[in-house]
């Protein structure tokens, strides 16, 4: 084996051609190939990083990377510290500048930054956290959506730094996004009786964002829908046997229409209907709904129509419905 005193990258290209090109291979096999120790191979790879840190600065590896050959990742950075170049990076820091730097690109991904700078995710973090408790600090009195300003961000990003940083925002509100709602007409369409979902649709908003809105303006929301006890559930049987329509008893439980019939339906209600038609009204059902519509049979029985298109389905009997373009036809879902 040859000892590192008599070699250099300095005076032999070929050598660092080499070193520079077989960059990721093992220690072992440069040594091997070319009869050098294997911590001397260490070093010439450590001699090489230091050049191209004195051409390009340490801040820019990236570069350096590009230089050698290689993409600037995860396993050239291991390389890196394979061959203590780290260690150069270390010695040539210059504190202040990075903590200027992150702080003028406090909006830019701190994974971004720690890849730029050679930092750990955290180390970036702490950067970032100090600066904005100072600056939290200096400016007690001041709204949060204004302090964003102060470093030309908008106020959502600047509150999604601070979380990243575990900084609480206490009393933190997105006044910036939630002013696009016209609060009179809001207040306008709940005294309407909107629901929820259809107050979404109305404004275009997410569920996180409407019940922030209702909760800052101590709003609430008409006829909101609520669990159904048992006796709520008895009543509802006794209420719809009692004549009461399906509407009524929507508003009197604030309920869908659709969880009052799944419930009728569940409690056998509409199959009862079923045998309280007395033999003449089933006969004309048979003899006439296939050519009449249900609005038509309703009103000739006097009867509902929820109720009448239950009853026909138990009796697997036609009747005339209309398609979309008004048309009549025979319906074919009770054969």
């Amino acid at each position: 084996m040859v000892r590192m005193e008599s070699i250099s990258l300095k005076n032999d290209t070929f050598l660092k051609d080499y070193i520079k090109n077989n960059l990721m291979k093992k220690h072992k096999t440069l040594s091997q190939r070319l009869q050098i120790e294997t911590s001397d191979i260490k070093e010439l790879q450590k001699e090489l990083f230091c050049e191209l840190f004195d051409n390009y600065g340490i801040y820019e590896i990236d570069k350096v990377a590009k230089e050698m050959g290689y993409p600037y990742d995860s396993i050239f950075i291991k390389k890196l510290i394979e061959c203590d170049a780290d260690k150069i990076i270390e010695e040539r820091r210059d504190k202040e500048f990075e903590e200027q730097y992150i702080i003028e690109h406090l909006k830019e991904k701190s994974s971004v930054l720690a890849k730029k700078l050679f930092l750990s995710i955290q180390e970036v973090r702490n950067i970032k956290k100090n600066f904005l408790e100072n600056l939290i600090l200096s400016y007690p009195l001041l709204h949060y959506s204004k302090l964003s300003e102060k470093v030309n961000c908008t106020h959502s990003k600047f509150s999604r730094i601070c979380r990243e940083c575990r900084i609480n925002l206490i009393g933190d509100i997105k006044i910036a996004r939630d002013n696009s709602v016209n609060l009179i007409e809001l207040k306008l369409k709940i005294q309407e009786g909107f629901s929820f979902d259809k107050l979404k649709k109305y404004f275009g908003l997410g569920d996180d964002r409407l019940k922030r809105i209702l909760e800052q303006n101590k709003l609430e929301l008409l006829n909101q829908r609520k669990v159904l006890r048992e006796e709520d559930k008895e009543n509802i049987v006794i209420d719809y046997n009692n004549g009461v329509s399906i509407a009524q008893i929507m508003e009197k439980y604030h309920t869908s229409e659709s969880r009052i019939k799944k419930f009728l339906t569940a409690k056998c209600i509409f199959d009862k209907k079923n045998y309280e038609l007395n033999d003449t009204e089933i006969e004309f059902l048979k003899e006439n709904a296939p050519n009449m519509t249900l609005k038509e049979l309703s009103m000739k029985l006097g009867r509902k129509g929820s109720t009448l298109r239950t009853i026909l389905g138990i009796l697997k009997i036609k009747y005339k419905a209309r398609n979309c373009k008004g048309e009549l036809w025979e319906w074919k879902g009770f054969n």
